[in-house]
């Protein structure tokens, strides 16, 4: 079974250190794209999110 993901990397991202992660799931039988096509603002809106949780970041 072949599946696809996505992978969003918060800006400023820095490999060296340690993140949390959060999965964010669609439930449906679409593909991994389908959050970043329906709601465009996807990236803008977890950028905010993690911001938010994580002003140091």
């Amino acid at each position: 079974m072949k599946k696809g993901a996505w992978v969003y990397l918060p800006y400023g991202y820095d490999p060296s250190k340690k993140y949390d992660i959060l999965y964010l799931l669609h439930g449906g039988g679409v593909t991994e794209d389908w959050w970043f096509k329906t709601f465009p603002d996807t990236v803008t809106i977890l950028d905010k999110i993690l911001t938010f949780l994580y002003p140091a970041v």
